[in-house]
């Protein structure tokens, strides 16, 4: 027997899960870069707001004219004179609102940062998840075909389909290496629509073990035609 088409298997099988939950790398070091932006943000603020005060080092490099600090500059000036009585009330207050910028900016875009990476990779992660619990769908006829039911000869009747744009019946034979198995209640039709109908155009050797006679007396005239029937 042979299929117009070479038949592929007529089901998808389940991607492997990827690795769900826990840590991810790329949403820790995504956060860690986005605290250290906060860091600097605030602490150009500052530099801005104190005219680049010599208390926060040599500016690692100049771009237009504007100094760039290292990134927790502030965090050193708030360090040392957050509390000192030799500076300004003004003063001060600044160092302050640097310091709660870094801290409580920096630790809330951290983890905006973290759970937006995480997301993306939850949702890359549960694309493999779609056929977890198996691929059954309604075949339509590109389905059909590809299968190879559709232009085959001769094989196992497995089903019709209906052209939704012709009304027409096509009955679906399988004709590739797989076995199939065909399981019903009795009487429901297992003969008359399966069994009894491939028997009558089966062109290969097929040994029938009939219980009720019925299976392999039926289609015998019609087999007569195409061999050897004992």
């Amino acid at each position: 027997m042979r299929n117009g088409t070479t038949t592929p298997p007529g089901y998808v099988l389940p991607n492997r899960p990827q690795w769900q939950g826990g840590w991810n790398l790329r949403s820790v070091v995504g956060a860690l870069v986005a605290f250290v932006l906060a860091a600097s943000a605030a602490t150009e603020w500052l530099a801005i707001q104190l005219n680049n005060p010599v208390e926060m080092g040599n500016p690692i490099l100049w771009v237009r004219g504007t100094a760039v600090f290292q990134p927790f500059a502030a965090l050193v000036l708030w360090k040392h004179y957050a509390g000192s009585r030799l500076i300004g009330s003004g003063v001060r207050k600044d160092i302050w609102i640097a310091f709660g910028a870094t801290i409580v900016g920096g630790l809330f875009l951290a983890y905006l940062t973290y759970w937006f990476l995480s997301l993306i990779r939850d949702r890359k992660s549960t694309d493999s998840l779609m056929n977890l619990h198996g691929s059954a769908t309604w075949a339509k006829r590109e389905d059909i075909q590809k299968l190879g039911l559709l232009d085959a000869t001769d094989g196992v009747y497995i089903g019709g389909w209906r052209d939704p744009g012709t009304e027409q019946v096509h009955y679906l034979l399988h004709s590739g290496a797989e076995p199939v198995l065909l399981f019903a209640p009795s009487r429901s039709g297992k003969g008359v629509s399966a069994i009894i109908p491939t028997l009558c155009q089966w062109r290969q050797s097929v040994f029938v073990y009939d219980l009720k006679e019925r299976t392999g007396t039926t289609p015998r005239g019609f087999a007569t035609q195409l061999g050897n029937v004992f």
